[in-house]
Parts: C-alpha cells; sequence; structure tokens
C-alpha cells in the first residue's frame, strides 16, 4: 500500500501499525466507487471520509483508494493499493 505521504508500506506493516495502536480507524463512511480498466486490467476506485488517528494526530480525510485486481484461481485478489486525497 502506498499511502499519502507515499511511504510504500507492506499489509503485514500496515496491520502491525493498527495491532499496535499506531493507526486506529474511527469510522469510514463509503462515498463511491467505480470499476474502470476493462476484463483484463481492473481497477478499483473507492472515496471513502474516514476518522482515523495516526500516531498523535486525530483527524478525517477525504481518502481515495485506487486498488489493481488480479484473477488467481480463488478468485479476484488486490494487489497494489495507492491512498490519495480527493
Amino acid at each position: 500500500m502506498s499511502d499519502l505521504d507515499d511511504l510504500v508500506r507492506s499489509r503485514e506493516e500496515w496491520l502491525a501499525d493498527i495491532d499496535e495502536a499506531r493507526t486506529e480507524y474511527h469510522a469510514i463512511d463509503h462515498v463511491e466507487s467505480a470499476l474502470s480498466g476493462g476484463a483484463a486490467h481492473p481497477v478499483l476506485t473507492s472515496r471513502a471520509i474516514t476518522g482515523a488517528t495516526i500516531g498523535r494526530l486525530h483527524a478525517t480525510w477525504r481518502l481515495q483508494l485506487t486498488s489493481r485486481l488480479v484473477r488467481r484461481e480463488a478468485g479476484w485478489v488486490i494487489t497494489r493499493t495507492v491512498v490519495t486525497s480527493w
């Protein structure tokens, strides 16, 4: 995952931040989602208003998550997500 400050983190690092309370999500309000890119290379773009505490900063962010999807035997898998503001 690539977040707002262009820091690229693995899923494990992101989950560790949540487990160790360095990141806490208080509310996530879904605004919209759209699928683009066609059947061969689909991209899911979602927008949400997210209340979170990261470190000592508590704020509400308008976040856009752009995720690449790849088809695997078990179904579709998100392989990379980039988080930006909107």
